[in-house]
């Protein structure tokens, strides 16, 4: 029996769409049966697995069931697929991270809770950039600009346009690509934890190491790749319970 799509089963309903005064038959997409979420309580009805490089969720269930069609098996047996998404590829997760952490990131030594509060525009004495700020980390002592064409530059003072008293020095400046997220320890015992810096140091510390906004998102992607998969000899029993739980 060939397994047919994810939401073929599902019951139709009389749906609104929009502004439409007219009703049409569309699948109940609401519906949930809990049949894979039991299935993740018996170890021996799964096993591990680590996405490879590249691989489509249609790739990987002709793989392990000579079928496209079980795609959606992995979503459900797998809570973080289902909320984050499939794994992307090193090249696509570059290009992700690069449309959406493009913000102008400000990193400075000087005090920040005082100045520069979301919504000011800044700008700097030697190289005329400008932005409107939107975020201050006060732990990282970063301050968060929107794309200017033309970049702050190291060492320069910038200064909040309406109140040229306002000011602070560029320690460094970059895309928030490759800004600072967060530190961690490099201490063998505790490798790994968050480590809380003081701005106002000289950086980068012995005792840490900077982790970036790419490397977050690294690591995030490179965790979505282990995930869990029905064995074979459960696959159609599994599925064919899930298609007649959701039809009832």
């Amino acid at each position: 029996m060939a397994i047919t799509q994810y939401f073929y089963d599902f019951p139709e309903v009389n749906y609104y769409f929009g502004d439409e005064s007219v009703t049409n038959q569309f699948q109940d997409i609401s519906i949930y049966a809990d049949i894979l979420d039991q299935m993740k309580d018996f170890s021996s009805s799964y096993i591990d697995y680590h996405i490879l490089p590249g691989e489509r969720p249609d790739q990987l269930s002709y793989k392990l069931y000579g079928d496209t069609q079980f795609y959606w098996t992995f979503f459900l047996m797998n809570d973080k697929l289902r909320e984050q998404g499939w794994p992307l590829s090193p090249s696509k997760l570059y290009d992700w991270a690069v449309k959406n952490y493009n913000e102008r990131v400000i990193t400075t030594k000087d005090i920040l809770t005082d100045k520069f509060a979301v919504g000011k525009t800044i700008q700097g004495n030697n190289s005329s950039a400008t932005g409107v700020i939107t975020r201050r980390d006060l732990d990282l002592g970063q301050v968060w600009v929107e794309a200017s064409t033309t970049a702050f530059q190291a060492g320069e003072v910038v200064v909040d346009t309406a109140d040229g008293s306002k000011s602070i020095t560029v320690l460094s400046t970059e895309n928030r690509i490759n800004a600072a997220h967060h530190y961690e320890k490099t201490a063998a015992a505790v490798q790994g934890d968050h480590h809380d810096i003081d701005p106002a140091a000289n950086r980068p510390s012995t005792e840490a190491v900077e982790k970036t906004w790419l490397d977050r998102a690294i690591k995030q992607n490179d965790n979505l790749k282990s995930i869990v998969i029905l064995k074979n000899q459960y696959i159609m029993d599994i599925t064919r319970s899930f298609q007649d739980a959701v039809r009832s």
